[in-house]
Formats: C-alpha cells, structure tokens, sequence
C-alpha cells in the first residue's frame, strides 16, 4: 500500500512540474529562495537516484564538503541536479562513475557534473541554453538529448 501513496505522491509532483513548466512560458512562475545546506540536499538526491544507477551499475560519487551553506529554491535546484544526473546516466556506459563534485575556485562555487558519456559536440553547445532543443551526440549512432531545464536558468541571467 506505500508504494501506492508514493508513486501517487510522484505523480502529483511531476503534475505540478508541468503546471510550473507553464507558469515560465508564461513569466507567471516565481522561485521560492531560501538557505539550505548543500550536503544533505546531494546526498538525498542520490539516494533516490541509486536504485536506478545500479540498474547499470553506475556508480554515483558525492564530492562536497559538510557545512556549505546555498540560498536558492531548493525544488528547482534539485530539479535541475536529477536533470543533469539523468543525462549523465542516459549517456555513460554501464559499469562506469558518475562523479558529482562542488568546489571553490577563486572564491566562486562551482558544481560540476561529471561521466563517461559521449557528450556534446562543441558545435553544438550553445544549443543547451534553447528551450526544447536537441544535439547530435554520436553521428554513428545517432543519440539525441533533450533539453528542457537549462533554458530557464539562462534566460533569467
């Protein structure tokens, strides 16, 4: 009987997520900030994440020091984190890591996200930042990524 009420309780999320979706095509969606700290935040994200990591048998490393403070809308944040790690996961080989590190460089944080995937070809980064937007990844075998995440953070930069 949990697993009903969970897979409910995912299914109204991801509801709502669509609804927020819209409210941004429509400059309606407001970002709720607040202070959280970072470690827990990653490492709850990857628990929910293992169990589809170990379907390949990836291995999902967490490299951030205890005690990191971050101000931001802890629901898009993590949105964005389980984005990129599923794009991670897509794209790596079984039996491979996938390494998640933060880590100060000159006084600004930097997140970093990190596989053995095929990755994007740099004729085509600048695609990321368009919204629905897809890349060639491997001309032989034809892989696409879809975006839909990252065009939000740019236009509100």
């Amino acid at each position: 009987m949990n697993i009903i009420y969970e897979e409910a309780d995912k299914l109204s999320g991801m509801i709502k997520n669509l609804f927020d979706l819209a409210k941004m095509d429509n400059n309606t969606f407001q970002i709720q900030k607040q202070q959280f700290p970072m470690l827990p935040m990653l490492e709850q994200i990857k628990h929910k994440l293992n169990p589809v990591f170990q379907n390949k048998n990836i291995t999902l490393t967490i490299n951030c020091k205890n005690g990191i403070q971050l101000i931001a809308d802890p629901i898009r944040f993590e949105q964005i984190i389980i984005n990129l790690l599923d794009n991670a996961y897509k794209y790596s080989e079984a039996n491979t890591h996938v390494y998640l590190n933060l880590k100060n460089e000159q006084g600004t944080w930097k997140l970093t996200i990190k596989d053995n995937g095929k990755g994007i070809p740099k004729d085509d980064l600048h695609y990321i930042f368009l919204k629905n937007s897809t890349a060639l990844i491997n001309q032989e075998q034809e892989h696409l990524v879809e975006r839909t995440g990252p065009c939000h953070c740019e236009r509100d930069r």
